[in-house]
């Protein structure tokens, strides 16, 4: 039995819509309660008119605190998870304009934080002592996780330093910044001017990279490497919901290899304390412990703070740090950054998201402090933190926000929970003892059939779906829907397990070879470009295990360029 050909099939966008599918949702579940059902449908028609931000602000009006029961709120969080994260057609510039209004007050909330507690340096007699004894405890403890900076240390950062997956100052063609372009001639080696010691230290360390950028007469040893010094990270927008965009900067290719270093020696030191940026396991399952004990004499609770970051001021971080990181840190970062062409403007927050090292700085920041504040109260003294996903005893929680505003963070209330029985943290909610997570469409205007295959596939099953299934087969337009056996990837195919329905559909054969059924799955194939043999092998040095060899040249992927197509797999 031959597999079916399944002609036409394209993962091109259908007529379904987050908002339509969100509008079926909506009358099918609250339609016995007209208070939330006039809401949510009022909610939907500021956003199919193009003012999210309304949506967004009326649905947000509704509390967790008017849920009785879990099945209640986990129905209006799978409401707001089918709209509020996707997009508008055509409003990308009011998204990019919520961006930079919300970065410059990030900026000036830094700048704020800086004069106080670059006054309170100065003049420590005149801090609030509780504050003074919690910061000096914070920095003791991230003392002892990072040790004392040595060369020994320095050669441990060097050599776990690496370039990124993403576009840096230097990228010639955006489409080309996987490691063998970012180690070849495709990419300039750009880095700031405080940088430019361990960058040479870096590159010329490694004799695979030097060679390949090198201008190199191998008998004469005559090296000449083109340095390029630049003093300012770049502000870009990257999709977020379809309120706001997201600020990252783009950082300089050196400074972010030596800060990707950092990275890796740093959670590797917070492993020692149970802190891992690798898994979020651990800050999931004290999330549903709190959730599971809310009614206890002090359960966890978990803390969710806006635009972390961003708000990450540079006197906080000069005052938490040990000198000597915080000169090496330094020397990495940034100082300034361009918007749109613009003229360099100088930061006052310490780095941005973009930056190599910021993730597991915050992490290690927070944990302290959360730390630190437990040791002033009687309680319970678990913490954990993941970025700024924090986790601690309700006994300290008070306090800990309070330091947190005092050091310039601001704690979003709309995801933290300290009070009644939910809680959430690294993608995982709870209420008591359910887990309450909705699937969400993000960043789209329009569903693929891919997304729509996601949506049959990961769907809460606590929900009947009534029209909706129907209303997303509609919108394929003709267009064939792929159906298979269940496989890794949630959005290949509708899974089936009636394999009468599959074998007379010709969609599964049986491999009397693997003892298998054979299938047909939607995948994404990149494309592969060319890159010089050496780049190749000095990624494959570093780590890299997608440099591939075709027909004796080595390729590695495009970014962003690539196709859909239909794959012939095995499956259990």
């Amino acid at each position: 039995m031959k597999l079916a050909s399944l002609k036409n099939w394209d993962n091109a966008a259908t007529a379904a819509t987050p908002e339509g599918v969100a509008r079926r949702f909506a009358t099918q579940h609250f339609a016995s309660d007209p208070r939330l059902h006039r809401v949510a449908l009022s909610a939907l028609d500021f956003f199919k008119a193009g003012d999210a931000p309304a949506a967004k602000k009326i649905v947000e009006e509704v509390p967790r605190t008017e849920f009785g029961t879990s099945q209640d709120y986990y129905a209006w969080a799978q409401f707001k998870a089918l709209f509020l994260k996707s997009s508008i057609a055509g409003d990308e510039d009011k998204r990019r304009s919520a961006a930079k209004k919300k970065f410059f007050a990030a900026e000036d909330s830094c700048k704020r934080t800086n004069k106080r507690l670059r006054f309170y340096a100065v003049h420590p007699n005149r801090e609030n002592p509780l504050m003074r004894s919690i910061l000096t405890r914070t920095r003791t403890l991230i003392s002892q996780v990072l040790g004392t900076f040595t060369e020994s240390t320095l050669e441990q950062l060097l050599s776990l330093s690496r370039p990124g997956g993403g576009t840096a100052i230097g990228t010639k063609d955006i489409a080309k910044v996987t490691p063998p372009y970012k180690l070849g001639l495709e990419t300039d080696l750009c880095c700031t001017e405080a940088c430019l010691p361990y960058a040479r230290m870096l590159v010329e360390g490694s004799p695979c990279w030097l060679r390949v950028v090198a201008d190199v007469d191998w008998e004469r040893r005559l090296i000449s490497v083109p340095y390029v010094k630049t003093f300012s990270n770049r502000v870009a927008f990257v999709p977020k919901d379809a309120v706001t965009a997201r600020t990252i900067a783009v950082e300089p290719h050196l400074n972010l290899c030596l800060q990707l270093g950092v990275h890796e020696y740093v959670s590797r030191r917070l492993n020692s304390v149970g802190v891992s940026i690798r898994d979020q396991t651990r800050n999931q399952k004290l999330a549903r412990k709190g959730a599971s004990d809310w009614l206890g004499s002090d359960p966890l609770c978990t803390l969710d703070l806006s635009s972390a970051s961003d708000t990450l001021s540079i006197a906080l971080v000069e005052r938490l740090l040990p000198s000597t990181w915080c000169d090496y840190l330094r020397c990495l970062r940034s100082p300034s950054y361009i918007m749109q062409g613009g003229a360099p403007v100088e930061y006052h927050k310490w780095s941005s998201m973009g930056n190599g090292y910021t993730f597991v700085l915050e992490t290690l920041i927070f944990w302290a402090l959360a730390k630190a504040c437990t040791s002033w109260v009687v309680g319970e003294t678990t913490v954990s933190a993941y970025g700024d996903d924090i986790i601690v005893p309700r006994s300290s929680a008070a306090l800990l926000m309070e330091v947190l505003k005092y050091v310039g963070f601001s704690v979003n209330v709309e995801k933290s929970a300290v009070f009644g029985p939910f809680r959430e943290s690294c993608g995982e909610d709870f209420w008591i003892d359910d887990r309450v997570v909705p699937l969400y469409f993000r960043g789209m205007s329009q569903l693929r059939p891919t997304d729509i295959y996601r949506f049959f596939n990961t769907f809460p099953k606590v929900f009947e779906r009534g029209d909706i299934p129907l209303y997303l087969l509609r919108c394929h337009r003709g267009r064939p829907v792929l159906y298979g056996l269940p496989v890794a990837d949630d959005s290949c195919c509708i899974f089936r397990t009636d394999l009468d329905f599959l074998r007379k559909a010709k969609l599964v054969r049986w491999d009397s070879h693997f003892q298998a059924w054979e299938q047909r799955v939607a995948v994404y194939k990149p494309f592969r470009g060319r890159v010089a043999a050496n780049a190749g092998l000095a990624a494959a040095l570093l780590g890299d295990r997608n440099v591939s060899d075709e027909r004796w040249a080595a390729k590695s992927s495009l970014r962003r360029r690539g196709s859909w197509t239909l794959k012939r797999v095995i499956s259990g």
